[in-house]
C-alpha cells in the first residue's frame, strides 16, 4: 500500500468518526490504520511512544475509554497540539524514550512526525534540537498501572533503544505494536529481523504484520505462544 493511498483511507474514516472528524479540525489525523491490529480485549494502561500530536492515542481513546494513556513526546510543539486534542484524557511524558538517562539532539523534519534522534539517512533535517531523554523503567512503575498493558512504540528508527529502556517492565506488558523497517531510513537503525529477534528473547511472539506501506510496517506482538493455526478442511 503507497502512502497516498493510506493517507486518503484515513481522511475518510476521519471524516466518518466524531472524535476524530473533531481532532482533524485542529490539524490532527488520527492513526485509524492501527483498528485493524487484532488488540483483543480492553487494556487497562496504554504506554504511547512516540505520540507526537496524539495519532494513535486518539485511536487508544476510543478502543480503551476506560484506560489510563501515557504519551512520551520530546517535541513541545507536538506535545501543545496533542494536548490541545486530547486534553485531560491523557498524561504527557515530555522525553524520548531511551536505553539510558541523559539529554540527546534530535533531528527534526519537514515532517515532524518524521522526526528521529537517528540522522535521516536520505534527506537533510531542518533543525536540531535539545530534548531530555529517559529510561522508560525509570519513570513508570508497572505497579501503579492498571493491567494489561499496551505498549506502541514508534520513533522512526529508535524503538529498539526505547525497548531497552523499559525492559525493567517488559515482564508486565501484555501487548505490544512497534512500527518495524525493512530497509535502512535512519543511520545507525536497527531493522525488523532485530526488533523481532529481540523480543522474541523477551517472551513475546510476532502475532501479525499491518499496515505495510512502503519499508515500514507495524508489527503486532504478544506475550507467550504464537497463534495456533488451523488446518485446511480435508487435510
Amino acid at each position: 500500500m503507497s502512502l497516498t493511498t493510506l493517507r486518503c483511507r484515513k481522511l475518510i474514516r476521519a471524516l466518518l468518526v466524531g472524535r476524530y472528524r473533531s481532532a482533524l479540525r485542529k490539524g490532527v489525523l488520527a492513526a485509524s490504520e492501527h483498528e485493524r491490529i487484532p488488540l483483543e480485549g480492553s487494556y487497562g494502561t496504554v504506554i504511547d511512544v512516540g505520540a507526537h500530536t496524539g495519532q494513535f492515542a486518539l485511536v487508544a481513546a476510543k478502543r480503551f475509554p476506560r484506560a489510563k494513556i501515557y504519551c512520551v513526546e520530546p517535541l513541545a510543539e507536538a506535545r501543545e497540539k496533542l494536548e490541545q486534542v486530547l486534553g485531560g484524557r491523557v498524561v504527557t511524558l515530555p522525553f524520548a524514550a531511551a536505553a539510558e538517562a541523559g539529554e540527546v539532539d534530535m533531528y527534526v523534519t519537514p515532517a515532524t512526525d518524521s522526526s528521529s534522534l537517528l540522522q535521516p539517512a536520505h534527506r537533510n533535517e531542518i533543525r536540531r534540537e535539545r530534548v531530555p531523554k529517559r529510561r522508560l523503567d525509570e519513570v513508570l512503575n508497572p505497579a501503579d498501572l492498571p493491567r494489561p498493558i499496551l505498549l506502541k512504540a514508534d520513533v522512526q528508527g529508535y524503538e529498539l533503544e526505547a525497548l531497552r529502556g523499559a525492559e525493567g517492565f517488559l515482564t508486565s506488558i501484555s501487548g505490544l505494536v512497534v512500527e518495524c523497517s525493512f530497509a535502512s531510513l535512519y543511520r545507525g537503525q536497527p531493522l525488523a529481523d532485530e526488533v523481532v529477534c529481540y523480543l522474541h528473547q523477551h517472551g513475546f511472539r510476532l502475532w501479525g504484520v499491518y499496515n505495510m506501506a512502503e519499508h515500514q510496517a507495524d508489527f503486532w506482538f504478544r506475550r507467550g505462544q504464537q497463534p495456533r493455526l488451523t488446518p485446511p478442511v480435508g487435510r
